[in-house]
């Protein structure tokens, strides 16, 4: 079976059968920027914990390699999607983060205040899971590898900060199901941002055969009042 879409739950697709470009770096080059791994849990909702409780930082990596070995153990969005859990601990896994190292995944981040975010949502059953998982994949390999952001095209500093995949399953009404949140700061030139946004949507709905498929539906969400 081919993999039509970029997954790597091989519940979904034969994973062996997708193709390493010849030309791929070295597995020991440095990354950009220095990234950490973040999950939130469900333990927010318990009585006794608050946001920060719940909030953990779990690795930093700054390397291609290190990003592989951390990554390739990360659960696949079609897990979350499929009804499986997620669990550390007693508390299960509300949220996958990926941030820039030294940027917390909250509003109140001095970097975060000012910016917002870009959110996208999918209803229960409104996607094939193995495109969602495509959706995720893109989405962290382009701003891990530094492929949306042009160093120094409008602002010598990235504004992506970070990337989030929310499980909202559970949840009633509207926002039930699943997101996925790309955070940026506020940028110093408006076209950054648009610039941004669109090789952002062009990234994901980029399919394994070079092929172009659906640009999901994108809301910008700011973290503050003054926009």
């Amino acid at each position: 079976m081919t993999a039509t879409f970029l997954t790597l739950n091989k519940s979904h697709a034969d994973i062996d059968s997708l193709v390493i470009p010849v030309e791929a770096p070295d597995v020991k080059s440095k990354l950009r920027l220095k990234w950490s791994f973040w999950v939130q849990t469900d333990a927010a909702e318990k009585e006794e914990s608050n946001y920060n409780d719940a909030t953990k930082q779990l690795i930093a990596f700054d390397t291609i390699e290190s990003f592989w070995a951390t990554f390739s153990n990360v659960p696949q969005p079609s897990v979350v999607f499929g009804g499986d859990k997620v669990y550390m601990g007693d508390d299960s896994v509300t949220a996958m983060m990926l941030f820039r190292d030294g940027v917390r995944p909250e509003w109140e981040d001095p970097v975060n205040a000012e910016g917002g975010h870009f959110q996208f949502h999918w209803k229960p059953n409104g996607t094939p899971p193995a495109q969602l998982d495509e959706y995720w994949n893109n989405l962290v390999l382009a701003i891990v590898g530094d492929t949306i952001e042009s160093e120094g095209e409008f602002s010598p500093y990235p504004i992506i900060q970070g990337v989030r995949f929310v499980d909202k399953l559970s949840a009633q009404g509207k926002q039930a199901g699943v997101r996925i949140e790309v955070w940026f700061s506020k940028p110093v030139d408006p076209r950054h941002l648009q610039r941004v946004r669109s090789r952002m949507e062009k990234a994901m709905a980029l399919h394994t055969d070079g092929s172009m498929g659906t640009v999901p539906r994108c809301d910008v969400r700011y973290h503050c009042n003054r926009h």
